[in-house]
């Protein structure tokens, strides 16, 4: 009789609550929840107080769950962008002046070094205006010789001489600025490295700015990537990368070696790079797609939960454990804290212990106080 009292006194206020119109929803809702529970612990109370009667009309009621022993472990968190490889030295050659291409002396794939020409243009001009100014340049030397042997004789005036010795001179720079010309028909690759791509042919017209071979130095590269400014606060040089390049199947642990200082203002977002070097760098190739994780949060000896145990209520965040209570297991609702989350794990900052156990399945139809058998 004293349940079947209690039962209507619940549903009365559980009616009455239902058609206050002075609440709004939000308030009326937490104030369901908190009856709710209320209910569900007197309903549990009335249970026990049965059994111990005799009465055994509640039997058959435990349920079935699942629960794990809580631990402290090691938790990160990471940070997941898209990035991409990028060689330390990619270079594309492109000519200092313009003019006609004649020669190409590589082919894709060779190793050529620092200086080395790889192509050639049309320098017959050049070639012809050295000539002239060659045999000027002899000329005035032939003269100069002359003057200066006489002048040491103290034979002649010195304006001779002085007008002999400025004329070789001239002439001579003149050859040195002609020779730098010449050389500029000769296309040089600036490092040492393998030629990726040759983009001219013979008979092509090349110019300034021009891209003509591109070579590469593998000896080193980096991985990019840009990152949200959000972010920019938690992420330094040294912290942990993870990468992953999908195509290759290949993951490598690297750490931070460059933030950039200044967010990009149109995509709101920094440049963030790792550098890979040795045989883990031979393997990659620029323009390469990866995924970069940097472990921007570590909890030393953190306590954790599956996401999906983690319920909420009127009160907050929950987790339910069970308990020993008068020789039964019986559920014990635990309220929590919640910190970051990642890969379906969440950190609780507060509220669960190591050594308590958390169900972890069929959770969902508990209630505080319910005996449970595993």
């Amino acid at each position: 009789m004293k349940t079947y009292k209690l039962l209507a006194i619940a549903v009365i206020i559980l009616a009455a609550s239902c058609t206050n119109n002075s609440k709004d929803k939000k308030s009326q809702l937490n104030d369901l929840i908190k009856q709710r529970d209320e209910i569900n612990v007197a309903i549990n109370k009335l249970k026990a107080e049965m059994e111990k009667s005799g009465d055994s009309s509640t039997s058959g009621n435990i349920k079935n769950i699942a629960f794990t022993e809580v631990a402290p472990v090691h938790f990160d968190h990471f940070i997941e962008v898209l990035a991409k490889v990028d060689a330390d030295q990619s270079i594309n050659v492109n000519p200092r002046m313009s003019g006609s291409v004649t020669q190409i002396l590589v082919k894709e794939g060779d190793k050529v070094s620092a200086g080395q020409v790889l192509a050639t243009l049309d320098d017959q001009v050049i070639k012809n205006s050295m000539n002239e100014l060659q045999t000027q340049l002899d000329f005035v030397t032939n003269i100069y010789n002359k003057q200066k042997a006489l002048w040491d004789q103290k034979i002649g005036s010195e304006v001779q001489y002085l007008t002999a010795k400025n004329n070789k001179e001239a002439m001579e720079k003149k050859m040195a600025t002609i020779k730098e010309q010449w050389d500029m028909t000769k296309i040089k690759s600036p490092i040492n490295g393998t030629v990726d791509n040759v983009a001219i042919k013979i008979g092509q017209m090349a110019m300034p700015g021009m891209p003509c071979i591109n070579v590469v130095n593998l000896s080193g590269v980096k991985v990019k990537a840009e990152v949200a400014e959000s972010y920019i606060s938690k992420i330094k040089q040294g912290d942990e990368v993870v990468l992953k390049f999908p195509d290759l199947s290949k993951q490598i642990t690297a750490t931070v070696s460059y933030t950039s200082s200044v967010v990009n203002n149109a995509t709101r977002s920094f440049t963030v790079e790792c550098r890979i070097t040795g045989s883990d760098a031979s393997a990659l190739r620029p323009n390469m797609l990866a995924q970069m994780q940097i472990n921007d949060y570590s909890g030393i000896n953190a306590i954790t939960a599956p996401i999906n145990v983690v319920q909420s209520g009127a009160e907050g965040a929950y987790v339910y454990t069970v308990v020993s209570e008068n020789g039964k297991n019986v559920v014990k609702k635990n309220n929590v804290v919640k910190g970051i989350s990642y890969n379906g794990v969440v950190e609780l900052t507060s509220g669960l212990t190591a050594g308590e156990k958390l169900i972890t399945a069929g959770f969902q139809d508990l209630n505080p106080g319910d005996e449970v058998k595993f």
